[in-house]
């Protein structure tokens, strides 16, 4: 009977289906990353504000030690609950990619108009990134840089990232 009442309140549902509730599919596995250790004899307790006990503080220590990320004022901080802005970020990233040996940082100059008073490694690294397609100014002529970045946009660039093969036709523009 009440199979038959789901059929019909469903009108769409053929008389021929199984009203069985089905279980979902497992979620897929994500695939593991074998990094070979990369992180395991860096220097521990670099920065004075992440404790041993902080949830990402072997992370922190060793974006440190791969040079990603060098710290805040003088280096001993690295301000982990801080926003991100998107010249920031662009820098991570594109530190990042220079540990690629495919990776020639070359730039090309970029006509965002919001970017002079940044340092020159960060005007290199946004020019960079623009270059691949890794990231773009939020309109052909201002990168925002001290926007905040959102993670949607970190997914984003570090995905363009992942694929990039020197052809920026396809590159999203809003970001």
């Amino acid at each position: 009977p009440d199979d038959v009442m789901l059929l019909e309140l469903h009108p769409s549902i053929p008389e021929h289906a199984d009203p069985t509730p089905r279980t979902p599919p497992p979620a897929a596995t994500p695939p593991t990353i074998d990094v070979g250790g990369a992180c395991g004899d860096v220097a521990r307790g670099v920065f004075t504000d992440v404790p041993a006990s902080h949830t990402f503080a072997e992370e922190i220590d060793c974006v440190h030690a791969w040079r990603l990320a060098q710290g805040t004022g003088s280096g001993r901080r690295y301000a982990p609950d801080r926003p991100v802005p998107r010249w920031q970020m662009a820098v991570f990233i594109d530190r990042l990619a220079a540990l690629d040996s495919d990776h020639d940082g070359a730039t090309t100059p970029v006509h965002y108009g919001d970017i002079a008073a940044l340092s020159s490694e960060a005007r290199d690294a946004i020019a960079n990134l623009t270059r691949l397609g890794v990231v773009n100014g939020t309109t052909a002529t201002t990168f925002a840089p001290f926007d905040r970045v959102t993670r949607a946009q970190i997914a984003a660039f570090l995905n363009r990232l992942r694929t990039v093969d020197g052809d920026t036709s396809s590159a999203d523009t809003d970001y």
